[in-house]
């Protein structure tokens, strides 16, 4: 017998799953509230976790120990060599008041000479590939992205704070190589603030 466990905002994970393999397995799914406890019958595992785990459509084989689903039971079978090596995994997130990243050691922080902050825009193009194989897990690639467009802003503190004027570039055509430009822009700019021997940080 397996057991899942059901919590708002993380989910289904996995309770208490059996180490023993059996022709047939029988999967609950523990609903609890401060009060009382219910077990449900999972009569469809596919259904119940892929909305949680994919966006694909489809009947996926999942590993009660980790939840990651695979698009065939030979894959499935495979990972379970691996999985069952390790304990059972939940997801655990960190509580609202917890959750944000702070960075207070400031004392140990240093200034680089030049900071660049770039961002691109780009079209997408859909990519025609041959059918993937059912039987292994895949990434399906279905369009490309080709930058159109560019911006990026400069600061210097080598001497006065200096912001440098936004520098920005908008292809003309698609044989334009904006990648390419974008190098050389930032190349004429590394040269103007004498930073040959500055470090650059593309953030």
């Amino acid at each position: 017998m397996n057991v899942l466990g059901y919590e708002y905002g993380i989910g289904v994970y996995p309770l208490r799953i059996s180490d023993y393999v059996r022709e047939t397995n029988v999967n609950l799914l523990l609903i609890s509230n401060s009060e009382t406890q219910h077990y449900c019958w999972i009569k469809n595992m596919s259904r119940l976790l892929s909305a949680q785990t994919t966006k694909h459509d489809g009947k996926r084989d999942f590993c009660l120990r980790c939840l990651n689903g695979f698009v065939s039971a030979e894959s499935l079978a495979k990972h379970k060599e691996y999985c069952k090596k390790h304990p059972v995994a939940r997801r655990d997130l960190p509580k609202p008041e917890n959750a944000t990243l702070q960075f207070n050691h400031l004392n140990y922080s240093m200034r680089d000479p030049f900071i660049v902050y770039a961002d691109f825009e780009a079209f997408t193009k859909p990519v025609h590939t041959c059918q993937p194989n059912p039987e292994h897990s895949y990434t399906k690639q279905y369009q490309k992205h080709i930058p159109s467009s560019f911006c990026y802003h400069t600061k210097c503190f080598n001497y006065i704070i200096y912001q440098g004027k936004p520098v920005s570039y908008t292809a003309n055509n698609e044989n334009d190589d904006v990648a390419h430009i974008f190098l050389e822009e930032l190349e004429k700019t590394y040269d103007v603030y004498g930073a040959r021997s500055s470090k650059i940080l593309l953030i």
